[in-house]
């Protein structure tokens, strides 16, 4: 039977065996914790979408986006298409100032068709579902846009001002979007009103072709992928990036793969990363592998200490099946109080794992029933795998040789160097995967974009309408600032793109088109190759257009084959469009257009002089002030490129916390092996001592008993850390290179640590005197 006092007794007398156990297990149960939770969170994400499993999103090879009006045909011609629903963003996802009751404020503001509240099932906190987006001018607001607009007051009837002059009133209240691929937004609006805002998104010409992201809801039982190769050649007929070769493919996702499918994502909807998914459980599993096996192992070490109370046992008549029992319910018992004490942890560092991997893990929200009672299942099974290898251990032994002091317990230790290596192993990839990170994220923020981003802030055009001119006018004039330019985007955001046909080539060519003003260009320090010394305005070209058509710097005009052409102003530079994490890419065709006359700039970019800091509040200050008020949201352009390794940092992060940890638990199980090792040695080490063996004899035999399982896992790990990271690095089109010194500063890091925690038990064994070690 168990006693739980004898039990206690037992671990309040092995301190360091309670310590190791207790503390390794709680922390790997934190890790198992955490990351279960928001493992679970991610694998949910829209699971309460009632249509999900009859969702679709129309894609073409590249990417979600398609022309708003193609939806309408598809639900004409195919019949198993019960709805369709066009998303659009306003303004490309940039804040719109509008005003409330006299307050001007900014929103994130997204068009939908009228069937969005009928599709996806969004809980709507107030109003009535049925009349959610019933007439043009009725929207919807975000819980969290409510109670920044409104504080306490009632939303529901209310006016948005948008634009100075569209009226709109308030018919809904929506739940923030949580676990959704839908990002948050703050006002919802019917599809139409994009007539207000850019006609040309959801006009009949189909361009441009990007613009929307359409849902299909089709029947129960249809196949909408089946008729992909149909719907292709049914484009061909009538879609002009289908009918030029721009786009090639037709496919239709199922919404509840979009979440993890990151060539498809977009910047307007969540996507999440299923490799560092993978490598957070994955690591998170290993980490708790780490703390089974220090308590298989220490408990292992200890039968020869626990034989005379197991042997007792089995003479007052218990079973070897009751001792098969007891220890496995020991492992229980622990495994509860190491869990008890992981959850408590978990929650104290919520915070900043949620922070960390930028999702809320919501601890207590997920603290359900059945989360308790699937937790205590896996304490359970936690339990008896943790317990059965060292309950076969103790009770293989008979109790009469114990009784009379016959028996003596020497294990070879096989689990232990086993698992002491396996450790080794994991924790030597743990750590040059973290070196690799480390090294590949700071190879990123040196690259060079080919123009200039020191400096310069980016504002939103669309926060200040009307006021464009007199906004650049009022900080020409402050010490503060060196320039002031318009531009239709930054090399860092993209631009407009298009596809022009162009003789001689087999298809049309995709261009980003940028136009700036001579400030923007001249701010930028784009590389000017070649001058055609045009009189009337025409474009650049880079090389890269220039190697696509075939043509030499001398090109002074491109001939379409719609009998069109345009003349060439020059030759800039091949410079990075986007960002080199993303879709960045420097071998893009690129047209700019320089104009002093842009009326309705996407892009404001102040560049600044002497004290950044100063300078900053200098633009925000008098944002504000033409603008009455509207909240200013300006970035450092570097700050927005800085923003682009977040994801990488994150990895990074987490892969040197699991590091630490890691090699945490592992220095703790290797430092109580070694100890148990030694005092069943004892009496061999004291022997030799007599015999003349030096104080260095003694340290080199026990230090290198563990070191050179130490150094097995290192030429194991190796080739694994080479092929890991490898394939990592090749996601990046700007890498640098593996090296054979990342795997050696890991196994000697890993070695240095090993060597440290043996060596302060070794030094103490060979410190002993013999005549005690031989007497004891």
């Amino acid at each position: 039977m168990f006693n739980l006092n004898t039990y206690l007794k037992f671990l309040s007398k092995n301190k360091l065996y309670t310590f190791v156990n207790v503390f390794g297990l709680s922390v790997s149960l934190m890790f198992v914790i955490l990351i279960a939770n928001y493992t679970i969170g991610e694998f949910t994400t829209d699971n309460f979408q009632k249509n999900a499993d009859q969702i679709y999103v129309m894609s073409n090879e590249d990417n979600l986006g398609t022309a708003y009006k193609i939806g309408e045909r598809l639900s004409i011609r195919y019949p198993e298409i019960e709805k369709v629903c066009g998303v659009i963003p306003v303004r490309y996802n940039e804040p719109v100032p509008v005003e409330i009751m006299d307050n001007k404020v900014n929103a994130i503001i997204v068009t939908v068709d009228s069937t969005f509240m009928d599709m996806f099932s969004f809980k709507l906190l107030q109003g009535d579902r049925t009349q959610a987006l019933k007439t043009k001018h009725d929207v919807l607001i975000s819980e969290t846009f409510a109670r920044k607009a409104f504080g306490n007051q009632d939303p529901i009837g209310n006016s948005i001002v948008i634009q100075d002059s569209i009226v709109y009133t308030i018919n809904g209240v929506i739940e923030d979007f949580k676990n959704s691929m839908f990002q948050p937004k703050d006002i919802i609006m019917r599809v139409e009103n994009m007539n207000y805002f850019d006609p040309r998104l959801i006009s009949d010409r189909l361009q441009p072709a990007g613009s929307t992201t359409l849902f299909v809801q089709t029947t129960k039982g249809s196949n909408i992928k089946a008729k992909e190769d149909e719907v292709l050649e049914y484009f061909k007929t009538f879609f002009w990036v289908y009918k030029n070769k721009i786009q090639e493919k037709v496919v239709f996702t199922p919404m509840r793969d979009l979440y993890f499918n990151q060539d498809l994502g977009q910047w307007t909807w969540n996507t999440s990363d299923k490799t560092m998914l993978t490598i957070l459980v994955l690591v998170g599993l290993l980490i708790l592998l780490f703390a089974v096996f220090n308590y298989i192992n220490l408990t292992v070490a200890q039968t020869g200490f626990r034989a005379k109370e197991m042997a007792t046992r089995r003479l007052y008549g218990a079973s070897k099946e009751t001792t098969l029992g007891k220890m496995i319910i020991e492992s229980f018992f622990l495994c509860l109080m190491a869990f008890i004490v992981g959850y408590l942890i978990a929650f104290a560092v919520e915070p900043y794992v949620s922070n960390l991997i930028n999702k809320d893990i919501q601890l207590r929200e997920n603290l359900t029933i059945s989360m308790v009672l699937q937790s205590f299942l896996f304490i359970v099974l936690l339990g008896v795998v943790s317990g059965v290898i060292p309950a076969v251990a103790i009770s293989r032994f008979k109790p009469i040789d114990v009784v009379k002091g016959t028996f003596a317990f020497k294990s070879k230790m096989t689990f232990s160097k086993i698992f002491i290596t396996l450790q080794s192993v994991i924790t030597v990839i743990l750590i040059a995967c973290s070196i690799t990170i480390y090294k590949q994220v700071n190879h990123l923020t040196s690259y060079d974009y080919g123009y200039n981003h020191k400096a310069i802030i980016n504002i939103p055009g669309t926060t200040m309408p009307k006021m464009h001119g007199a906004f650049r006018d009022r900080l020409k004039a402050l010490p503060s600032i060196k320039s002031v330019g318009f531009s239709n985007g930054t090399p860092f955001q993209g631009y407009n793109r298009t596809a022009i046909e162009i003789i001689g080539t087999e298809k049309a060519i995709g261009f980003n088109v940028l136009t700036s003003d001579s400030a923007t260009v001249k701010m930028f320090g784009f590389e000017f190759l070649k001058d055609n010394n045009l009189a009337e305005r025409g474009w650049w070209v880079n090389q890269t257009t220039l190697n696509k058509i075939g043509a030499t710097d001398e090109l002074k005009a491109v001939k379409t084959k719609k009998g069109g052409a345009f003349k060439v102003a020059g030759v800039v530079k091949d410079f990075t469009i986007g960002d080199i994490v993303g879709y960045g890419d420097q071998k893009t065709p690129l047209l700019l257009q320089i104009s002093n006359n842009i009326k309705r700039p996407k892009s404001v970019l102040v560049q600044i002089q002497g004290d950044l800091v100063q300078g900053y509040r200098d633009v925000k200050r008098t944002f504000e002030e033409i603008t009455d008020g509207v909240e200013f949201t300006g970035k450092f352009i570097s700050s927005e490129i800085e923003e682009s390794y977040t994801a990488q940092r994150r990895i990074q992060k987490i892969m040197v916390v699991f590091s630490i940890i890691a090699m945490i638990i592992s220095s703790l199980g290797l430092l109580a092996i070694s100890s148990y090792f030694i005092q069943q040695r004892s009496r061999e080490i004291a022997v030799r001592k007599v015999f003349g063996a030096t104080r260095m004899e003694v340290l080199i035999l026990v230090i290198w008993k563990f070191i050179r399982l130490v150094v097995i896992a290192f030429v194991i790990a190796c080739p694994i850390i080479w092929y890991a990271m490898s394939q990592w690095l090749n996601d990046f089109p700007y890498r640098i290179d593996m090296s054979i010194w990342i795997l050696l500063a890991a196994g000697l890091f890993n070695l240095v640590v090993a060597f440290l925690t043996v060596y302060w038990q070794s030094s103490r064994v060979a410190d002993t005197n013999p005549i005690k070690a031989i007497h004891d």
